[in-house]
Formats: structure tokens, sequence, C-alpha cells
């Protein structure tokens, strides 16, 4: 079974797909998504991470119906002709095998979103206890680490 139904589809982009179509399109969201139907019915994905999965099979079912040649097209993003140098073509990243509202469904998933690393302590007191971890104290003064001086190697 795939994550979104055929009635699902059918409610959300208003097209018609087979159960075999929401399959195929799986396929292609599962890889893009780096997780599986094993890993959801496992429990291991949120509520809300299974509803953007849905999302992005619908949307691609539904688009795979108007492209066809999914499978065997280039991901081509940009072609310009040049001068006397002939075709210039330029290949986009998963561009011509994913559906664009299957692309934001999967831009929203949480494992794919930015993550900021916290770099400072969060109050004085862990402040404190860091500085004293990497204190210079107890270093004699002629040691190349406890001296205070910088020399260049």
């Amino acid at each position: 079974m795939s994550w979104a139904t055929p009635a699902e589809t059918l409610t959300w982009t208003g097209t018609t797909v087979s159960q075999a179509e929401l399959e195929a399109s799986q396929g292609i969201i599962e890889m893009l998504a780096g997780t599986t139907e094993l890993a959801s019915d496992a429990g291991n994905i949120s509520s809300t991470n299974l509803r953007h999965l849905k999302k992005a099979n619908a949307y691609q079912a539904a688009w795979m119906q108007e492209h066809p040649d999914v499978f065997t097209a280039m991901d081509i993003s940009q072609m310009a002709e040049g001068g006397g140098s002939g075709m210039s073509i330029t290949l986009a990243n998963n561009g011509v095998f994913l559906a664009p509202m299957a692309r934001m469904s999967l831009s929203q998933l949480s494992w794919k979103a930015v993550r900021s690393i916290r770099v400072r302590p969060r109050n004085e007191a862990a402040r404190r206890r860091i500085e004293a971890q990497y204190s210079l104290d107890g270093f004699e003064t002629g040691d190349d680490c406890g001296s205070g001086e910088w020399r260049a190697l």
C-alpha cells in the first residue's frame, strides 16, 4: 500500500489515480524523502511528517499522469542555443521527475529542515564550567601552553 489513497489524491489534486500509479509515485517519494513505508508502519514517523509524505505521494501520482516519460526523461533545467558552439543544456536537481508540489511537501519533513547548532553556553554557570574546563591554570610559566605569549610555529 502507498501512503496516499486514490480518494485522498482525488480530494487534494482533483485527479483520479489508480493504486498502481500511487505505488509507482511512492517509489520516487521514498527515494527522495529518505524513508520507507515500513518506517511509517512501524510508527517511526510522526503524524505531521506522515501527512506531508501522503501529500507528496498524491501530488507525484497526479503529476506523473501528465508526464508519462518520468522514468525515461532527462533532468534538464536550462537549455540555450550558443553562437557557434551549438546547444548548451544544464541538468536540474530532480526537476524532471519530481512534481513541484511533491517537492514542497518533501521540504516540510522534519528531518529535511535546516537546524541550528548552539555554540554559546545558554547561561553564565555553563559558561564558567566550560572556561574552567579549558583553563590554562596549573601550567608552568615556561611551558608553551601556559606562558601567555603567542609564538609562531
